[in-house]
């Protein structure tokens, strides 16, 4: 039997159908625990969850920005019900977002929910947003890779610490017999022109050094984006265990990515050059290493800019998904 998903977008569309139907209730999913309302009186949107034994007569409450939780004073729908009522329309994705969760593992009671938006503090307390579109291109490249290309070795990418995030080694990823070195730009150029940020980036180490390159055009209308992108590693990762979930949201944060925060939505692309396309990286890729650095101190070697030209022999040929294993394999 087929698995019914209840994405951001099915939740829109229980929201939209409340809002056209005079702003009636409209269940949400398959089952009676949970139903929507988008109140025309105030276009205010509202979350209705079946209630767990001992909460009927409680004084649940718990306020954030833009939203507030509560058991409902009146009978509502033949029974008291716990209510998430969001007056942000800045926040009708997240919301969205956390009600599709909810609906897909079928949670129910109010100090359960309470607890998953608590989880989202970040993005209700409004914190600094330090995302650039330069970070987010960035990070999108190295999560496409593990997503498209490693999509049953992501567990073990972050149980490893395979990948580190922008605080470990020079290189993105750090197998045990082999390096990867992301590189996302947004131009869509031909021949494909990267930014390297330092001499030891594309330096080998002990073991074989491979180049990612991505093109990661942004488009609004992309049909690839950030956020939904580290959503589906979240699912991967919460089919193992929440310690994992809690380690893929810390390399997040030192990413400068926040979870649930609204303006990681912006993040979309459209890929104009495909999946991606590994190169060995050896002596005869275009790089800059710390044996090319100046004895001279007045002379600092930093960024610079490579153009993927004349490399096509580098190229490894294969299609995603893939393994760690093959391609260890094949620059063994």
């Amino acid at each position: 039997m087929t698995e019914i998903i209840y994405d951001e977008y099915a939740i829109e569309g229980y929201f939209e159908h409340s809002r056209s139907s005079d702003g009636n209730y409209s269940v949400a999913g398959n089952t009676d625990n949970h139903f929507v309302q988008h109140r025309l009186s105030d276009e205010h949107r509202l979350f209705f969850s079946s209630i767990v034994e001992g909460e009927e007569e409680s004084d649940i409450f718990w306020e954030s920005r833009g939203i507030r939780c509560y058991i409902s004073p009146n009978h509502i729908l033949d029974e008291r019900r716990f209510v998430v009522e969001c007056c942000e329309p800045a926040y009708f994705s997240m919301m969205n977002r956390l009600i599709s969760n909810i609906i897909q593992q079928d949670i129910i009671g109010a100090e359960n929910i309470i607890s998953i938006f608590k989880a989202e503090r970040l993005f209700w307390s409004g914190i600094t947003n330090n995302m650039t579109h330069e970070k987010a291109a960035g990070l999108f490249g190295e999560l496409y890779l593990m997503w498209r290309w490693f999509p049953n070795e992501i567990i073990g990418i972050i149980q490893n610490q395979w990948w580190t995030g922008p605080n470990g080694s020079d290189k993105d990823f750090n197998f045990d017999n082999l390096q990867i070195e992301v590189k996302t730009t947004m131009a869509n150029t031909t021949p494909i022109q990267h930014i390297v940020s330092n001499l030891n980036q594309l330096q080998n180490d002990s073991v074989p050094l491979l180049l990612f390159s991505l093109v990661a055009r942004p488009d609004s209308g992309g049909s690839q984006s950030l956020s939904n992108l580290v959503e589906e590693i979240f699912r991967v990762l919460e089919t193992e265990s929440e310690e994992l979930n809690d380690s893929f949201s810390e390399l997040l944060s030192n990413a400068d990515y926040i979870v649930g925060h609204p303006s990681m939505e912006q993040y979309k692309y459209s890929l104009p050059q495909g999946d991606g396309t590994f190169f060995i990286v050896d002596e005869g890729f275009p790089r800059l290493t710390n044996d090319d650095d100046s004895s001279d101190n007045r002379i600092h070697i930093e960024t610079y800019k490579i153009t993927l030209d004349g490399i096509d022999h580098l190229i490894i040929d294969l299609n995603a998904p893939t393994t760690i294993i093959s391609l260890e394999e094949t620059v063994s």
